[in-house]
């Protein structure tokens, strides 16, 4: 994951060399995300040196999740990397990505984005109507403690690495939450359906794009937070609580929509 990371990077440094060319777009940006941007670029910087501080206050508030192996994963093995520092060039193709992206969104995806909703009932939209905490109590009580775990482990991720949102005050935006979260919950539904794998993962990569679009996320924070999201699910497997009351979800989740129909 770490070498898809450093991949990641390279491409989009490349790509900003030809989109520098064409600088004279910025000028095109709103009177307020030049403020932010500009606002950004006085805060702290992200992280140089890493401590597992902000897991190690919270390891006893966790439900499923060993916050001490997790935390020594990201603090030590730096299984989502680094962000990018201010003032390097990955730094600057970052942004350049994140306000192209934002920039040249259509007034649909805009909209979408707006509109996108983040959470495990939020899949219902490739399940089916059926696939919601009113129908499936059991697992929407079950996520409510998984849920909790996450909340943790990304507010926990982010003030490790400390990067600043790119337009508002407080808070840090990397890995992004909302990415780590619909990489999770697609990992584990592929358990249920794998024909929709495919479908399950897309949703969730253009949902977390959704939150550059907007333009308060870099692209790194979500590709951070996907691979974030995918290590979790590894921990959270890692739990034998978790894995009997994931097969207890499952089961009420197969009784009441035994299978997908691709196309749905």
């Amino acid at each position: 994951m770490k070498i898809a990371i450093y991949c990641f990077f390279c491409k989009v440094f490349i790509v900003s060399v030809f989109l520098l060319s064409g600088i004279s777009l910025f000028a095109q940006e709103s009177s307020d995300t030049q403020v932010a941007i500009e606002k950004n670029s006085t805060q702290d910087p992200p992280a140089t040196t890493i401590t597992d501080e902000e897991f190690k206050k919270h390891a006893g508030e966790t439900i499923y999740l060993n916050f001490s192996h997790v935390g020594d994963a990201v603090v030590k093995d730096l299984v989502i990397g680094k962000p990018p520092q201010p003032g390097t060039p990955a730094f600057i193709a970052d942004d350049v990505s994140r306000v192209v992206t934002y920039t040249y969104a259509t007034q649909a995806q805009i909209d979408r984005a707006n509109a996108a909703q983040y959470g495990l009932f939020s899949f219902a939209a490739l399940i089916g109507p059926n696939f919601n905490a009113e129908k499936l109590p059991q697992t929407a009580a079950f996520f409510n403690q998984v849920n909790a775990d996450l909340t943790l482990a990304n507010d926990s991720a982010k003030k490790t690495f400390r990067r600043h949102h790119p337009l508002r005050d407080g808070g840090f935006s990397y890995p992004s939450d909302h990415a780590a979260n619909m990489f999770f919950y697609a990992r584990l539904l592929t358990e249920i359906y794998p024909s929709q794998a495919k479908q399950f993962y897309q949703y969730a990569k253009e949902l977390s794009q959704d939150r550059v679009i907007l333009g308060g996320h870099y692209p790194a924070d979500v590709v951070a937070g996907e691979a974030y999201g995918f290590y979790l699910a590894k921990e959270f497997f890692n739990n034998a609580s978790f894995q009997q009351k994931w097969n207890e979800a499952k089961a009420e989740i197969v009784a009441l929509i035994p299978s997908v129909s691709k196309g749905d």
